[in-house]
């Protein structure tokens, strides 16, 4: 079990009451409580507010609830549920969703293995320190050295996607077998793997170059990253 804490900005550590299992997930669930208050939640600016719903960059945002968060891909209207790992099922919060995440893929975070068949994530999943959680990637245009020798060790599974790249590839269907919970891919359907998984990740093409970095906080909400 672990408490969870996390260091704020300009303050000691802050301390929330629920403990969580080795996963973090939730232990002891109680539906009182906020389980994404605001220091925990993607901050903004030192001393700054974090209100509900927070856009960043121009082409994504987060909208944080008690036990879910939903992120919407702006670009292309793409929606996504996030719901605490431990807060109950599912079914419990469905009449809180908005409608446009009625429908919308559901991922239990913090999610616990990823897989991608672009090149842009790889390197927001290692400044994050989630490159141990990779299940499979397509290495040959990686420039990490890091990542690099890890593929070449053996570490992390690659395949190469291969062309055409339909729902049965080899890549396609490595993906859908790999135990990946997360499959990281863009509105182009870059290296994508035809299934629920699928989180179009659009970075290179969010106006600026710290709008386009600031996607880290993306993909840290699929981790409980954020902060």
């Amino acid at each position: 079990m672990k408490l969870m804490c996390i260091a704020m900005m300009l303050s000691s550590a802050a301390c929330f009451q629920f403990d969580l299992d080795a996963n973090g997930c939730l232990i002891n669930f109680d539906p009182a409580v906020d389980y994404f208050p605001p220091e925990l939640r993607a901050m903004v600016a030192e001393g700054g507010t974090m209100p509900t719903t927070v856009t960043f960059a121009t082409d994504f945002s987060i909208d944080y609830h008690h036990t879910f968060k939903v992120l919407r891909n702006l670009k292309n209207g793409k929606v996504y549920v996030l719901h605490q790992c431990g807060a109950g099922d599912i079914s419990t919060i469905a009449a809180d969703l908005p409608a446009d995440a009625v429908d919308a893929p559901v991922f239990e975070v913090p999610v616990q293995s990823w897989s991608t068949g672009s090149t842009v994530p790889i390197a927001f999943m290692e400044l994050l320190g989630l490159i141990g959680k990779a299940a499979l990637i397509d290495p040959q245009y990686a420039s990490s050295a890091c990542t690099q020798k890890l593929h070449q060790c053996g570490v992390i599974d690659t395949v190469l996607p291969g062309w055409p790249h339909t729902m049965y590839s080899a890549f396609a269907n490595a993906s859908r077998a790999s135990g990946s919970t997360v499959h990281w891919t863009d509105d182009w359907g870059t290296g994508k793997a035809f299934s629920d998984i699928d989180v179009a990740f659009d970075s290179t093409s969010d106006p600026g170059a710290l709008a386009r970095v600031e996607w880290i906080k993306f993909v840290a909400a699929f981790f409980n990253l954020e902060p």
